[in-house]
């Protein structure tokens, strides 16, 4: 019995350290569970913040689209607004194709079509100018020239005045001479 009761204590011994090592080898188990599910609950919580972000620069994203297309729209009305009014009274007319106003369509091609617009804007710009500085020096010629002609008919003017005055003192002078050429005769016969 003390040889089984040895056996039996032997084996209680061998069985404690054995379940001392399941119970370390259980306690690392657990502890690295708890740091994966940590790791893992983190992980959820950063990918959902992410996913919120991700909604809230979907969100941005579709506002600034919006705004874009919007400001796009504006700036294409008051470019066609613009060759609408400078091809009123210009000799060559533009001829905008335009199948597809606005950017929803293509944008390339409204793109395309804007850069030809300010193109024709920007030529018809200069023509403009062109013929502002053509104008400007016509009327600065003919300013002279209405100068030169108002001195010269001053002038004139003027020569005419003192022919006028010379000829008035020649007529009084001559009326004079016959008053006395009457008394004179008057004189005599009386």
């Amino acid at each position: 019995m003390k040889t089984e009761c040895d056996k039996l204590t032997e084996e209680l011994a061998q069985n404690e350290d054995q379940n001392a090592k399941l119970r370390r080898k259980y306690q690392l188990v657990k502890q690295e569970l708890e740091g994966k599910d940590k790791q893992i609950s983190s992980e959820e919580d950063h990918f959902r913040r992410m996913e919120e972000a991700i909604l809230q620069l979907r969100d941005q994203l579709h506002c600034l689209q919006t705004e874009q297309e919007s400001i796009l729209n504006m700036i294409g009305s008051e470019i066609d607004a613009a060759c609408e009014i400078l091809s009123r009274d210009s000799v060559e007319k533009f001829k905008a194709i335009s199948l597809t106003p606005g950017v929803h369509n293509d944008p390339h091609r409204w793109l395309a079509e804007t850069k030809t617009k300010l193109q024709w804007l920007c030529e018809e710009v200069r023509e403009r100018e062109s013929k502002e500085k053509d104008l400007r020096r016509y009327l600065l010629q003919s300013r002279e020239q209405l100068k030169h002609l108002t001195l010269s008919k001053e002038s004139e003017r003027t020569s005419l005045f003192g022919q006028i005055e010379k000829q008035e003192k020649f007529l009084e002078e001559v009326h004079r001479e016959k008053r006395d050429l009457l008394e004179k005769n008057l004189r005599r016969e009386e």
